[in-house]
């Protein structure tokens, strides 16, 4: 397909789901990245009057790419000024050290975050093309559409704020900081006492860095920590130019995270001096290849391959990975099929695929896990009878309206299901012997759940935001003497308390 000549100013349309259409426009194009907004104006034909879509708010902004423009999968039908109320962030916030802070454009920290600048700001995150389409889908197709979008909801920001410089924090003097439970970030120059402790937490998962790190610390880490924790994970973060020839001195390493990288790297050939790589976790947005991976170990049992601005990345490199046991794949289906070949694996999760069908998983006979989110996958009928799966996920994926496939994966132990809004009726329950938990959100197409009543093992049922349910089409599910456990909300407090009553009369606790 012909490259069209993008400019800042331009309208698109954005083909969606039912032959709906969204709209948008370009804001800023970057050498990295672009800025794109798009406007709460979803329409059934095709609207090519600019000011009338200017006439509407904005919804979303976020820092993606203009391939889809580019490529000509989303169609330009004019050029206007931008808005004359936009505001185009000129801070955002990063998730590094031991606080929130506030950085410019370019990555450069301002000041530790207030709570007034977590909630003016956005995160420094840039986004796959396709995750604009995702959340223009999910204004109609669900309630909850501005939970699952929050981080790129519009946020307008005050022309009169700006930093007082005056006020920034000193430097900083510790050498590192619970990020969270577990997860440690190195701040500055470690002792060797220092990373001694660290062995000794007993705790530990992960150390993770989103700034360079002096080589005598790390070799402390390599030689102290990384020897002797293979269960510690070793995470390089950020929006920034990353150079990681620094990881040749890290040959003790087996679980690394390349995370959130939407700026150039270099010298990730690094990566292949890691002989001890047992976990691969890859979320370089500029990326737009895995030949890399053609020289990485070939002893990984995990790999994360992230979302990439490019659509070229071929997975067929991933039929070396004989022993690996879990894959992690958003937005890549060129040669996808490989996955057949793994036939050690035991945990897959698929987001934003789409494919015809998924017989690629028919052949996993170690397969427990099974995650897909988001996407347009319909044809679910190759996992059928596939009795080795024990938890399914299922999450926002167009079009899906029979679920009757689930029936008979009779190995099942624990069945989620979100926002998939054209499914009215629940599969039949009662071959599922060892389904003892169901966890449902936000499924406003669904309409009968009567086979609840007849699952043989439930013990643990879940609904969140179920508006369109009335009290009394959960009598079938409290008369069910196995379910020890239910939560249902109604997005009402009457009829909460009405349900709450109900439960009580049937000995089920909440």
């Amino acid at each position: 397909m012909r490259k069209k000549k993008v400019n800042i100013g331009d309208i698109f349309t954005i083909s969606l789901d039912e032959n709906r259409y969204g709209y948008g426009q370009v804001v800023e194009i970057g050498e990295m990245y672009d800025i794109l907004i798009a406007f709460d104006f979803i329409s059934r034909d095709k609207i090519l009057d600019v000011q009338e879509i200017l006439s509407k708010d904005i919804v979303f902004l976020l820092r993606t790419t203009i391939v889809n423009i580019d490529d000509g999968y989303w169609d330009v039908i004019g050029n206007a000024d931008l808005p004359t109320d936009l505001n185009i962030p000129k801070y955002y916030i990063r998730d590094g050290l031991d606080d929130f802070e506030v950085v410019t454009a370019s990555e450069h920290f301002v000041r530790i975050a207030t709570k007034e600048d977590l909630n003016k700001y956005s995160e420094n995150i840039a986004y796959s093309a396709g995750y604009l389409e995702d959340a223009l889908n999910a204004i109609l197709d669900t309630q909850n559409w501005k939970t699952l979008f929050k981080e790129i909801i519009y946020k307008p920001i005050k022309d009169d704020y700006y930093p007082n410089f005056a006020s920034l924090p000193n430097k900083k003097v510790n050498m590192f900081s619970e990020f969270s439970r577990g997860r440690l970030e190195i701040i500055n120059k470690l002792s060797e006492e220092e990373v001694y402790k660290l062995l000794a937490y007993k705790d530990l998962e992960i150390i993770q860095f989103s700034n360079p790190v002096d080589h005598y610390t790390l070799e402390l880490l390599n030689n102290i920590l990384f020897s002797e924790r293979d269960d510690v994970e070793l995470r390089i973060y950020g929006d920034y130019n990353s150079d990681l020839s620094f990881l040749s001195i890290m040959h003790n390493v087996s679980r690394l995270t390349l995370d959130c990288i939407v700026s150039e790297v270099t010298n990730l050939d690094t990566i292949t001096q890691l002989n001890k790589l047992k976990e691969l976790h890859i979320g370089i947005f500029n990326l737009d290849s895995f030949e890399i991976l053609n020289r990485v170990t070939d002893s990984l049992e995990s790999i994360t391959l992230g979302q990439t601005k490019s659509k070229k990345p071929d997975l067929s490199v991933l039929e070396r990975f004989s022993k690996l046991k879990k894959i992690y794949i958003e937005g890549h289906t060129k040669n996808i099929g490989v996955i057949s070949s793994l036939n050690h694996l035991e945990n897959v999760t698929l987001r934003s695929i789409t494919t015809k069908n998924i017989e690629f998983l028919t052949s996993l006979k170690k397969l427990s896990s099974l995650d897909i989110k988001l996407g347009g996958i319909k044809d679910f009928s190759a996992i059928e009878g596939m009795e080795n799966i024990k938890h399914l996920e299922l999450w926002l994926i167009r079009g899906l309206k029979d679920l009757s496939f689930i029936s008979s994966l009779t190995g099942l132990q624990s069945l989620f299901l979100q926002s998939l809004k054209n499914v009215e009726v629940l599969p039949a329950l009662k071959g599922l012997s060892q389904l003892k938990k169901i966890n449902i959100e936000d499924m406003k197409g669904l309409k009968d759940i009567s086979s609840l009543g007849e699952a043989p093992a439930l013990a643990e049922f879940i609904h969140s935001s179920a508006m369109n349910m009335d009290i009394d089409d959960y009598i079938p599910l409290l008369k069910n003497h196995y379910v020890k456990r239910v939560s249902v909300g109604f997005g009402s407090v009457k009829r909460n308390k009405a349900f709450e009553t109900l439960l009580k009369s049937y000995g089920k606790k909440e």
